[in-house]
């Protein structure tokens, strides 16, 4: 069962407000390569955006690998650990791109970074507050394409 969404009214749990201020100076560096404007601007063309996916691909596929090595499923049940990249790569499919769909040293720079992390829940925490974060910036996108 999913937890109840978050009652936008409550003031933020201390936790997430820290976390919010931490990674603000990441998000700003995000939107500030432009690839955010390119994506969103009024008239965006197929190719910018399955070159978009391409790239999200490229950084959320080692993520969820890291996330599988550093969890991995109990057996039991589902877990939604990779269903993002199968759903931006069947996605890439449809658009008519087929791999290697973005320069691989995109993926082999996230790899590295994630590669010296402890493996313990605070770790795992994070890495998922970030996974979820950039969900809801697709969102975002996806109400616009």
């Amino acid at each position: 069962m999913l937890p109840s969404p978050v009652d936008a009214t409550k003031p933020p749990a201390p936790a997430l407000e820290r976390l919010r201020r931490a990674t603000r100076a990441l998000h700003d560096g995000v939107e500030a390569t432009g690839a955010s404007a390119r994506i969103l601007a009024p008239t965006v063309d197929r190719g910018s955006y399955a070159a978009f996916l391409a790239r999200t691909l490229a950084v959320i596929a080692p993520v969820e690998a890291w996330l599988e090595t550093a969890c991995p499923a109990s057996g039991e049940g589902d877990t939604a650990i990779g269903r993002r990249s199968a759903a931006l790569r069947s996605d890439l499919a449809v658009l008519g791109w087929h791999p290697p769909v973005a320069p691989p040293d995109m993926a082999q720079a996230v790899a590295a970074a994630l590669g010296p992390l402890p493996r313990n829940r605070g770790t795992v925490l994070g890495v998922l507050y970030v996974l979820e974060g950039s969900l809801l910036g697709g969102s975002v996108i996806a109400r616009h394409i």
